[in-house]
């Protein structure tokens, strides 16, 4: 009971910080369970699914600007801060669906994360 606790906690701190479910997935025994493999791919997918979309629309604003070469300043100030506004916005949502993950395998249920899911498998 306490082993499974711990498997519980593990999951859960994976979905938070990817890096350990990094580390878990590496370092996961031969007799692991089926419930903590899945959920370390889970959290490894969705952890790097996570980064790779904050990345781009990090990098939005400059690939709009970039692209349109003669834009003016004003224009250029405008859709950055649009873009500060879009990060803040995609933080949030990300950090919600990572703590709602984290609370779902910290209780020990088994669920599944649209795309995310399928790419894991």
């Amino acid at each position: 009971m306490i082993e499974e606790q711990q498997d519980y906690q593990r999951a859960s701190s994976a979905y938070l910080v990817w890096p350990l479910a990094l580390a878990a997935l590496l370092r996961e025994p031969p007799a692991a369970s089926r419930w903590t493999r899945i959920h370390t791919r889970q959290a490894l997918a969705f952890g790097l699914a996570a980064s790779v979309g904050f990345i781009v629309v990090l990098a939005l604003p400059m690939i709009v600007v970039i692209a349109d070469y003669g834009i003016s300043t004003g224009a250029t100030v405008g859709i950055y801060t649009a873009g500060l506004l879009l990060d803040a916005i995609v933080f949030i949502v990300l950090t919600v669906f990572a703590f709602s993950y984290a609370a779902r395998a910290a209780r020990g249920e088994l669920f599944t994360i649209p795309l995310v899911s399928a790419i894991a498998d």
